[in-house]
């Protein structure tokens, strides 16, 4: 994996991305997952979603 999908994808960046959607109460995306569910659906999938 190239250095910057390595810092975008990090721990850090993803919880800092996770919490800017939730402080803005972004909206769902086209996987219609809504922010009051992101969390349980990032702990779910994270493998998949960093690959």
């Amino acid at each position: 994996m190239s250095e910057l999908l390595e810092k975008i994808l990090s721990r850090d960046n993803m919880n800092a991305a996770y919490k800017r959607v939730c402080a803005n109460k972004g909206a769902g995306g086209v996987d219609e997952v809504t922010v009051e569910e992101l969390g349980d659906y990032i702990k779910e999938n994270w493998d998949n979603i960093r690959e």
